[in-house]
C-alpha cells in the first residue's frame, strides 16, 4: 500500500526542482524547442503566412520570454542567497532572550506546523520507509545531499500507515513499521497546552494530564508505578504578561490525572527522574556576580534534586564550577536582557538535565558516577558533564559546534546523545559524542539540511533497539529512525493552536513493560 504525495509547496530559492514531474515553463520550453526543429518545409499560400511557421514563431516567442523570467528569478535567488549568507555571518553565535521570546509566542504559536507541514528529505513528497535520511558515522561533510535510495519492492509489503490530505492535516501516525520501530509507548508533550498525551504506536490515546491553570508545560517524566512528573509555568495574570520565574514550578501527578503536589521553585525547561525516587530538574537564581556584570544580576542556573514530594535537598548552581576551569568551558560573552521589565544577564539557558550515571563504567571514569549529570547550555552553545556531590566540571564539548542545543542524554556505551537546534545555522540535527575523543561519531540531518529546523526545543531519545526518536517541535511532529536513517514510525501533532498544528516539546518512548500492568 503506497503513500501519497504531498501537495508540492510554492517554488522558493534553492528549492527550484519539482519531483515526479516537469515544471509548464519546462514543457512549455521543450514544445517550442521540438515545434522549431520539426516544422514542414511546405512553402505558404502567396500573401499569407504558414499557419505553423506562424505557431513557430510564437513558440519561440514565448520560449524568450520564460528564458528571461526564469533568468531573472535565478538571478534573484542568487541575489537573496548572498544577502542571507551575509546575515548569517554577522549573526550572533548564541540564542538571545529575545530570541527565546519569539520562539516561544511567535513559532510556538503563529509558525509551527501547517497543514503543508515538513517532511523529513524532499520537501515536496511524504517521507517513505525505506528511504533514508542524511546519517553519518563520524562527522557530516558540509554541504552534503543524500541521494534518495530506490523504493525496494519490499516497501509495498511492509506495514505501514496511508494518509489522506484530511489524515495529514489532523495529525496523527503516518509511517508504522511494526517489526522495525521499538514496542512501546509515546509520552508527548503539547507546550502551549499544558499537557502530556500518552500514546501508542498506532497513535490511539492512552492517556491524558493537563494542568487548566498553566499556560505552558516544558517537560514531562513516566514514572514507575504510573506517577507523571512536569514542568511548566502557571498563568500570569493583571499586567504581567508571559512567563516569570516566580510563575514557574514543578509538579507530581498520579496515573489517573490526579495532582499529587506542586512546588513554585523557578524550574524551567526539564525534569528527569534521579537516582533513587529522587528528581533533578533545573532552576534560576539571581544574584551580583561581578566577574559577569558589576551591576546587572546574573540569572545564574542550578542543578536542583528534588524528594519525591518534591522538596528541595541539594542545589548546585552552575557558574562557579564552570568559572574554575576556563581551559575546558571558555564562557561566550552574554549582554543584558530585558524580559518583562526585568533585566538580567542570562548567561547559560540550560535547556536539559538527565542522569550520566552508567553502572558499567562508573568504576573506571567518575563521569559516569551516580552523581554525575548531563546539562546543555542553549546560550554558550555547549553540552557538560557536572559531579554534584563534588560540585565539579568533568567534561565540556561544542564551542564553534553546536548552535543552541536541547536535551541531552548519556548513552550505556558511554557516548552522549544531543538535540542541536542550529539556530543561526537554520537546520537541526542530532549529533553522539564520544567524550573520550571530544568528536562525534554519528550524525543525523535532513536533506536538504533545512528541511528538519526546529528553532525551540527538540528532543533526542536513543532507543534500546538502536533506533532514535526525534522530535521537531515547531513542525507538531515525532519520527524514529533505525541506525541507517530510515523512518519507521511518524506521528503529527492533533493539536491545533490558532489553526495551525500546535508544537510539541518533547517525546519520550516507554517500554511496554512499564504501561501495560497499569493498563489492567
Amino acid at each position: 500500500m503506497g503513500i501519497s504525495p504531498l501537495r508540492a509547496p510554492p517554488v522558493a530559492c534553492g528549492q527550484m526542482r519539482v519531483a515526479g514531474r516537469r515544471s509548464a515553463a519546462a514543457e512549455s520550453v521543450g514544445r517550442s524547442a521540438l515545434d522549431l526543429s520539426t516544422h514542414s518545409a511546405d512553402e505558404p499560400e502567396a500573401g499569407k503566412p504558414s499557419v505553423r511557421g506562424t505557431n513557430a514563431m510564437r513558440a519561440f516567442a514565448s520560449a524568450v520570454v520564460v528564458a528571461v523570467f526564469l533568468s531573472g528569478l535565478v538571478s534573484g535567488c542568487r541575489r537573496a542567497s548572498s544577502d542571507d549568507g551575509l546575515a548569517k555571518q554577522s549573526s550572533r553565535p548564541a540564542a538571545t532572550d529575545a530570541d527565546e521570546a519569539k520562539g516561544d509566542e511567535e513559532n510556538g504559536e503563529e509558525v509551527a506546523g501547517s497543514d503543508h507541514f515538513k517532511v523529513p528529505g524532499d520537501p515536496t513528497t511524504l517521507w517513505m520507509p525505506g528511504q533514508p535520511h542524511n546519517v553519518f558515522i563520524g562527522r557530516a561533510p558540509d554541504n552534503v545531499r543524500a541521494k534518495p535510495a530506490p523504493t525496494s519492492p519490499s516497501d509495498a509489503e511492509s506495514e505501514h500507515v496511508s494518509a489522506s490530505g484530511d489524515e495529514r492535516r489532523q495529525g496523527g501516525v503516518l509511517v508504522r513499521e511494526a517489526e522495525r520501530m521499538q514496542p512501546g509507548y509515546t509520552l508527548l508533550v503539547v507546550h502551549r497546552a499544558a499537557k502530556a498525551v500518552l500514546i501508542d504506536a498506532e497513535g490511539a490515546v492512552v492517556r491524558v494530564w493537563s494542568d487548566p491553570g498553566a499556560q505552558m508545560w516544558d517537560g514531562a517524566e513516566l514514572l514507575p508505578g504510573g506517577d507523571l512528573v512536569v514542568v511548566g509555568a502557571e498563568t500570569t495574570s493583571g499586567d504581567v504578561k508571559g512567563v516569570t520565574d516566580e510563575s514557574r514550578y514543578c509538579a507530581r501527578f498520579d496515573w489517573d490525572g490526579d495532582l499529587l503536589w506542586r512546588k513554585n521553585n523557578h524550574a524551567h525547561h526539564d525534569i528527569a527522574a534521579g537516582s533513587g525516587e529522587r528528581l533533578l530538574t533545573l532552576t534560576y537564581e539571581l544574584r551580583i556576580e561581578p566577574a559577569v556584570h558589576e551591576s546587572v544580576e546574573l540569572r545564574d542556573d542550578a542543578v536542583t534534586v528534588l524528594s519525591a514530594e518534591g522538596e528541595p535537598i541539594d542545589s548546585m548552581t552552575l557558574y562557579g564550577p564552570i568559572a574554575a576551569k576556563p581551559e575546558m568551558f571558555p564562557l561566550l560573552p552574554v549582554e543584558p536582557s530585558t524580559v518583562g521589565g526585568r533585566t538580567w544577564v542570562n548567561l547559560f539557558q540550560t535547556s536539559s538535565v538527565a542522569a550520566a550515571h552508567v553502572a558499567g563504567l562508573a568504576a573506571d571514569d567518575p563521569m559516569y558516577a551516580s552523581t554525575a549529570v548531563v546539562v546543555t547550555f542553549r546560550h554558550q552553545n555547549r553540552v557538560a558533564i557536572f559531579d554534584l556531590e563534588r560540585r565539579e566540571l568533568l567534561w565540556a564539548w561544542g564551542q564553534n559546534e553546536l548552535d543552541g542545543p536541547n536535551d541531552a542524554q548519556v548513552l550505556a556505551n558511554g557516548h552522549v546523545l544531543v538535540f542541536d537546534d542550529g539556530v543561526n545555522r537554520e537546520a537541526s540535527r542530532v549529533l553522539e559524542i564520544d567524550p573520550a575523543a571530544n568528536k562525534i561519531v554519528w550524525t543525523y540531518q535532513s536533506d536538504p539540511p533545512s528541511s528538519f529546523h526546529t528553532t525551540i526545543k527538540g528532543s533526542a531519545q536513543r532507543l534500546a533497539n538502536g533506533n532514535t526518536l526525534i522530535t521537531d517541535s515547531d513542525s507538531g511532529e515525532i519520527f524514529e529512525i533505525d541506525a541507517g536513517g530510515e523512518i519507521v514510525w511518524r506521528y503529527l501533532g492533533t493539536d491545533r493552536s490558532r489553526g495551525k498544528r500546535a508544537p510539541i516539546a518533547t517525546a519520550r518512548r516507554y517500554d511496554p513493560a512499564l504501561v501495560d500492568p497499569l493498563l489492567d
